[in-house]
């Protein structure tokens, strides 16, 4: 009787084990459904701009400290815009592919924008005397442009994978020399400014 109530149970324990798993996407995306990332981007360098305009090694330091704290809430407000909007998902096939190669139509407007936006910030440093570097304030609001420079890199590297790499190819060609205070740099854009920095 055991043995008649086993074999009648074995259909539903073949059915439970023969379901097809759950599928796991194998390619990570990122949903860029409310990003606009070229617009972000470029909102930052204007932003900067408009910040670093007047700056020059004979600038007071109250003028250099107003550039610079624009500058910090510039990036904060990039990183923001970037880390609000980008949500994480799994997805595979056709759709990830389709979200990949739309993707790769704005890499290279935004990797030159954001290499615009190293070159500026790299600029203000270079245009800070190195006297005002010394000042306690001035040099903790320098010591906060790499950090806050790496998380909108690295924000925009998540929506556009490859990016970094190729603003790191553009300023490579573009010999840039980046300061010291912007040296950290070079590992988040794929080392290929280690021979480049100042």
């Amino acid at each position: 009787m055991l043995f008649t109530k086993l074999l009648l149970a074995l259909p539903f324990v073949g059915v439970a084990f023969a379901a097809p798993a759950p599928k796991v996407a194998s390619v990570a995306t990122v949903d860029k459904r409310d990003i606009d990332v070229l617009a972000i981007v470029t909102d930052l360098k204007t932003s900067i701009s408009a910040s670093v305009a007047g700056i020059e090694l004979v600038s007071a330091e109250a003028e250099v400290e107003a550039a610079l704290v624009a500058v910090l809430a510039a990036l904060d407000t990039a990183h923001s815009s970037i880390g609000s909007s980008a949500v994480a998902r799994r997805d595979g096939g056709i759709q990830a592919l389709k979200r990949e190669l739309e993707a790769r139509d704005l890499i290279d407007d935004v990797a030159n924008v954001l290499a615009e936006v190293i070159q500026l910030v790299d600029g203000l440093v270079d245009n800070i005397a190195a006297e005002l570097q010394t000042i306690p304030l001035i040099a903790g609001l320098l010591a906060q442009l790499a950090p806050a420079l790496s998380l909108v890199l690295a924000g925009v590297d998540l929506v556009l994978a490859g990016v970094l790499l190729l603003v790191g190819q553009i300023l490579a060609a573009l010999g840039i020399n980046l300061s010291p205070i912007l040296g950290s740099l070079n590992g988040l854009l794929g080392g290929l400014l280690g021979g480049l920095l100042g």
